[in-house]
């Protein structure tokens, strides 16, 4: 089973995203970029993950896909 969040960037550089999974492994897909910006999970804990852009966040798109 998975579980699966989506983060949309729209000026912001840190969204949460909240997953009905308790624990697991977690992979994050780029759906969208522009550039050669780069994303890292932060503060992940039981059902949230934090994903952190780390460039220009105008239109990007990250899926949040949590394994368990």
């Amino acid at each position: 089973d998975a579980a699966m969040g989506l983060a949309v960037f729209s000026g912001v550089s840190t969204v949460t995203v909240t997953t009905a999974a308790a624990t697991g492994n977690y992979y994050v897909f780029l759906t969208a970029q522009s550039g050669t910006d780069a994303f890292h999970i932060a503060n992940k804990t039981t059902g949230s993950f934090d994903i952190v852009h780390g460039g220009n966040t105008t239109a990007d798109v990250a899926w949040l896909i949590v394994r368990y």
